[in-house]
């Protein structure tokens, strides 16, 4: 072995884009618009079995601008947008040359064991590397440079079979067991849902009632309806003692903001669903709520120390996770809190990247990022337990379909009028207790179980990744010293490729000539791969031959000249995105 490398003598480091064939891209516009074809994009790929799960079928007058890498048997594509989650799958004989998304690197080995390439491109050590080039804060993404200059090491080919099949053999029965435990988490979940569905529905607490006789939930709305109605007039008259002095002080601060009074949204007859109890009744998370709304929408200045700042990475488990928090000035703190400020007993809800994690707001002091939205329950947790607003909600959100239920397009995000529109079930606070008691108890055993689960499976990813490991140092598989040399290989693949390129080259020079076209402009590039999407200046740049130089002064023409191209900055991404509408 040798130690500087970590691998066996015999075999080689090279470059992904050294071993690899360039993929092949369509021109919708030669194409026949009622063909049809198979979609491969992010949302195809499974991320636990790494295979192609759901393509969708177009006609090229609908397709995608996306669409346009033709894929072939024994490719790989590699997601370039947040290259963690491992979308990645090898593509079979059933996809053969069908079409994937822009979104992915499309890696075809050449003289190279394919799977041997996939199992690599699995392995931490590759996507560890990937990540750590890519950009963005919400939205990470690499460029298929990136990608393709990832160091592979290189075996013998005879060499790479043994490996591939040592894999595959190890894996076979860890892959058996993976997708039986995640059966058991898939049945655990619909368990959990179908408990907070009966909770919800009064169902779980019916002969509760015919022993308890509640309190009608009318009336504990109503006490909720006087205790903000008084709130709402002490502040008024507060505010307008304020104005007093701010008018005598010659107006040098702000001018003091009037206090809103949140209208009670009335629930007509069809949106009232009658199977529930007689003594429950319906209100909106904002008839409950003293504010709805998220935390800033610019990045702070950061600091080593001082008050911590949240966002969607650290709410999960279901509470605020302050171990690896980002830190912010207490003066800084101070200006975020005025529209913003979590208190002990407020509820906390993840809106943009990973929608729907909750947390009760802990005796801690943190200002939050706009991807978690903050939900004051000062006047309701007068009257009700806040952990029945924290299950509704839970409840809630357990319900939603991502795609169709939430906005955005790559990037989904929960609007705060969405999430103010939210129905809430109300009971008395006696059967609130009653059906948390119960949701507390059965629920602490499902998480129990579903926390030894995961803990499974996390041992058994380590265990695959274990494997992988030592597949690539060379020491899950002997050396044959018999094997053709790595050196010789690598001759062979640059000859191949070579063979490609001047066969490629003699294919263009035979194409029928065409009338000579003008220089491509950014124009051009926008129309063909981004019309009706949202996309970012390194996307632009990733698919013209423009220089920085053109790029910059064209689309300042056209920000400037036509109503087609818009910009905006996402405060989520950190990113200026850009839309052109044809």
């Amino acid at each position: 072995m040798s130690k500087e490398s970590n691998i066996p003598k015999s075999w080689v480091w090279s470059n992904l884009g050294e071993i690899t064939l360039t993929s092949t891209k369509t021109n919708s516009k030669k194409e026949k618009s009622d063909n049809e074809f198979l979609y491969i994009d992010i949302n195809a790929v499974d991320n636990d079995s790494f295979k192609i799960t759901a393509p969708k079928l177009y006609t090229w007058s609908s397709a995608p601008s996306r669409a346009q890498q033709i894929v072939k048997e024994n490719d790989i594509v590699f997601s370039t947008v947040r290259p963690y989650l491992k979308n990645i799958a090898f593509v079979g004989k059933k996809f053969h040359d069908e079409i994937a998304s822009t979104g992915f690197s499309v890696i075809r080995p050449i003289l190279i064991n394919s799977k041997y390439v996939f199992y690599y491109v699995l392995s931490n050590k590759f996507i560890n590397e990937v990540n750590s080039l890519a950009k963005g804060t919400s939205y990470p993404a690499v460029t298929n440079k990136v990608v393709f200059n990832q160091k592979i090491p290189i075996p013998p080919l005879n060499e790479q079979q043994r490996i591939v099949d040592k894999i595959e053999e190890l894996i076979s029965d860890l892959d058996n067991g993976l997708a039986h435990l995640k059966l058991v988490q898939s049945q655990l979940r619909i368990y959990r849902q179908a408990l907070l569905k009966s909770a919800f529905e009064g169902k779980l607490t019916k002969e509760w009632r015919k022993a308890n006789s509640p309190e009608l939930a009318r009336d504990l709305l109503n006490k909720i309806k006087e205790e903000r109605l008084s709130n709402y007039e002490s502040e008024l008259k507060n505010w307008n003692i304020a104005l007093l002095e701010w008018k005598k002080s010659e107006k040098k601060t702000s001018r003091p903001r009037k206090p809103k009074f949140i209208e009670f949204y009335n629930y007509k007859k069809d949106e009232i669903n009658t199977s529930i109890p007689e003594s429950w009744t319906y209100a909106s998370l904002n008839d409950l709520s003293d504010l709805i709304t998220d935390g800033t929408h610019h990045t702070p200045q950061y600091t080593e120390s001082g008050i911590k700042f949240i966002s969607v990475k650290d709410v999960f488990n279901e509470k605020v996770n302050f171990e690896n928090c980002k830190y912010i000035s207490e003066e800084t703190h101070e200006k975020l809190i005025e529209r913003c400020n979590p208190e002990k007993g407020d509820l906390l809800i993840t809106k943009s990247g990973t929608i729907g994690r909750l947390a009760i707001v802990p005796d801690e002091k943190f200002s939050l990022f706009v991807s978690v939205a903050l939900i004051k329950l000062s006047t309701a947790n007068l009257f009700l337990n806040t952990r029945w607003i924290y299950y509704s909600v839970k409840y809630h959100v357990a319900g939603l379909n991502i795609d169709r239920d939430i906005k955005g397009g790559v990037l989904k995000n929960y609007h705060l009028e969405d999430l103010r529109n939210v129905k809430i079930l109300l009971c008395s606070i006696s059967e609130q207790n009653e059906i948390i008691r119960l949701l507390d108890s059965q629920l602490s055993y499902v998480d129990n179980v579903e926390e030894r689960i995961s803990s499974e499976i996390r041992k058994a990813e380590t265990l695959r990744q274990s494997i992988l490991s030592k597949a690539f140092k060379g020491e899950l598989v002997d050396q044959n010293a018999k094997d053709e040399s790595t050196s010789d290989l690598l001759k062979r693949i640059k000859l191949e490729k070579k063979k490609y390129q001047e066969t490629k080259l003699q294919e263009k020079k035979k194409a029928p000539k065409r009338m000579k076209k003008t220089k491509t402009t950014l124009l051009d590039v926008i129309e063909n791969n981004f019309s009706r999407e949202n996309f970012t200046y390194s996307e632009l740049k990733d698919q013209c031959d423009l220089s920085y130089k053109e790029i910059k002064t064209q689309l300042f023409e056209l920000l400037e000249n036509g109503e087609k191209l818009k910009s905006s900055f996402d405060s989520t991404t950190e990113e200026i995105k850009y839309s052109y509408t044809p």
